[in-house]
């Protein structure tokens, strides 16, 4: 995975950390342990997938799918 790769998953990552606590007045930390046990986030770390070029909007609304 290349340094971009990284930076734009850490990225989309934060988007829906903060998503999550504005929609569902969830802590930091719930908000955080939802998005990294998530299916989604393990498909967005896998950039065969494609997601990490998608938009933190975008990612979150399959995140509240699974969720």
């Amino acid at each position: 995975m290349s340094k971009e790769q990284e930076l734009l998953i850490w990225l989309i990552t934060s988007d829906m950390t903060q998503f999550l606590i504005e929609d569902e007045h969830l802590s930091l930390e719930q908000a955080m342990d939802k998005v990294y046990n998530s299916k989604h986030y393990k498909k967005l770390l896998d950039t065969r997938t494609g997601f990490y070029r998608e938009s933190g909007g975008y990612n979150y609304q399959i995140l509240k799918g699974e969720v």
